[in-house]
């Protein structure tokens, strides 16, 4: 019985199983991490565009994929706009003035939404409301 045991061990299906487990375990665990931080958008947020960089923040932020859009809410701000780039910036339905960007930073805003372009990495326009819907 000895020399049949060692020349036929047994299979260690236990730690194999345990191996497989732990690796399943560890890819469903990145893949959660991976859709909830883009399913999450930061209260803090770079937007990197044709207008260059832009820091927005606000108290939350929604974004909707299915219209290219992401919207700042509650005491929202906005700064990196320049006279160059301000040709899509709308505060309270007008287009932006030069005399606006001088305050645009210290501003606070009901909500600011940003509109992107159908590839979702330009920024078309950027509406600032100072009273809520």
């Amino acid at each position: 019985m000895r020399i049949e045991a060692i020349l036929t061990p047994k299979p260690h299906r236990r730690r194999t199983a345990l191996a497989a487990a732990l690796l399943m375990t560890l890819a469903a665990s990145a893949t959660a991490a991976v859709a909830l931080a883009a399913a999450q958008a930061p209260a803090s947020d770079k937007a990197a565009a044709k207008w260059g960089p832009l820091d927005i923040t606000a108290e939350g932020v929604q974004t909707d994929n299915a219209h290219h859009t992401q919207l700042w809410i509650g005491d929202a701000s906005v700064s990196g706009v320049t006279t160059a780039t301000m040709a899509g910036l709308f505060i309270d339905g007008r287009p932006a003035a030069e005399a606006d960007l001088a305050k645009l930073p210290q501003t606070r805003f009901a909500s600011i939404k940003a509109t992107f372009n159908p590839n979702g990495h330009e920024l078309e326009r950027l509406d600032a409301k100072t009273k809520p819907d």
